[in-house]
């Protein structure tokens, strides 16, 4: 992650942590119970604590991925750079959830039909960013069945994310590059809302909220002037569909502006040059958490959703620094 100072890096670092973390503690409420909400979905309904924090790595990846792309000497290097960041953990996790999650199989079922049914060959796919999420005769009894690891979702989207980047920044105007897919994005997301989660609407969400967050960054203009642009944006949510898209709109928009902000009044005054943190767990427990979640659930029977956090959180970050010091952090050096 290429910053201005050690300030920024670190709030950056933190802010990160603290998003992956309210993704444990939201899917803590789901996967506890098939219709449990975690406390601000149940008092909002429109969103979960969840959706917010995938906007917020979403709005980070947009202004961070497009300074790492134009400090890259070509895409190919660019590209480069993003795959040796997420590639080897993703693989060490996938390989690592299979084969633990072999433990658990019907005693009538023998290691190499699970490893050759097409469930288990689907999720092997995620190393490659496709497949599905599911291991075969493992979690079907827990109340989120069968699903091994549903935040491997993101990740497709994340590495698309990457190859479109490229393009703006190669552009002779990349402002006017990053607002047309902005605009692109909106409009996908706008024609194709509904309540159900379909591939084309979570990139045509996940797409505007990260160029949303890269226009921004170029288009380095003052904080209201950001409001009363953007704000035709929520007018035409409200005139092409309903209050619910409306609201998500204003969400992945504000996320955007929070950066902006922090930015402007933070990051450039300089006040501060802390001490960088050498560590970034962060990737590690969103690869994980979910997974062990499942774990947790179903080996140890817990009374409430807050035991299944904690308990699961305390794992997690176990399993994310293993994956930090003996994964990441070395397969940084061929960056």
């Amino acid at each position: 992650m290429t910053t201005e100072n050690h300030l920024e890096y670190n709030i950056i670092n933190v802010i990160r942590h603290a998003a992956a973390i309210l993704v444990i503690f939201s899917h803590s409420f789901v996967l506890y119970r098939l219709d449990g909400m975690d406390p601000l979905h149940y008092r909002i309904q429109y969103f979960d604590i969840s959706e917010i924090a995938v906007f917020v790595f979403f709005a980070l990846s947009g202004r961070l991925i497009f300074r790492s792309c134009e400090n890259s000497s070509s895409s190919f290097i660019f590209l480069k750079k993003r795959l040796v960041r997420i590639f080897p953990a993703l693989f060490v996790c996938v390989l690592i959830t299979v084969f633990s999650s072999s433990l658990f199989i019907s005693s009538g079922e023998t290691l190499g039909n699970y490893l050759l049914d097409k469930t288990t060959i689907s999720y092997f796919l995620n190393v490659f960013f496709v497949g599905g999420y599911s291991l075969p005769n493992v979690f079907n009894e827990n109340p989120y069945p069968s699903v091994a690891n549903g935040s491997l979702w993101t990740l497709r989207y994340e590495l698309i994310m990457y190859f479109l980047t490229p393009l703006v920044v190669l552009s002779k105007n990349k402002k006017t590059a990053s607002l047309f897919m902005v605009s692109i994005f909106f409009a996908y997301w706008c024609f194709l809302f509904n309540h159900e989660k379909t591939f084309m609407q979570n990139l045509s969400k996940l797409g505007f909220v990260y160029f949303l967050s890269l226009f921004i960054c170029e288009l380095n203009v003052k904080i209201k002037s950001i409001h009363i642009f953007f704000s035709v944006f929520i007018m035409l949510a409200f005139a092409a569909l309903n209050m619910h898209f409306a609201v998500k709109v204003f969400l992945a928009i504000n996320v955007a502006l929070f950066f902006q902000w922090l930015y402007t009044t933070v990051f450039m005054t300089n006040w501060i040059m802390s001490k960088k943190i050498s560590f970034d767990i962060s990737y590690g427990l969103y690869i994980y958490a979910f997974f062990v979640q499942q774990l947790v659930i179903l080996l140890l029977k817990p009374h409430s959703a807050y035991t299944v956090f904690f308990i699961s959180l305390i794992i997690t970050v176990f399993l994310a620094s293993m994956s930090w010091f003996f994964v990441e952090k070395p397969a940084l050096r061929f960056k």
